[in-house]
């Protein structure tokens, strides 16, 4: 009997800074800018600091958007 495991995509709550600079494309100072602002929402968990995913989407959804010329 042969089991096939498939891969789940989940999508986490929250991403260390170095992922969220990754996934957003903003530079390291600016997501701490964002964050102090309090335009991005951060959480501490002991020593790190983590970026939760859905202001992350919602700073990036409401961002002006560029229209072609």
């Amino acid at each position: 009997m042969t089991i096939t495991l498939t891969k789940i995509d989940v999508r986490p709550h929250a991403m260390t800074i170095a992922d969220a600079v990754k996934w957003s494309g903003l530079g390291r100072t600016k997501i701490y800018q964002l964050i102090g602002e309090g335009r991005v929402e951060a959480v501490k968990v002991g020593t790190r600091t983590l970026v939760t995913t859905a202001s992350l989407e919602r700073l990036l959804s409401n961002a002006p958007k560029l229209h072609a010329m």
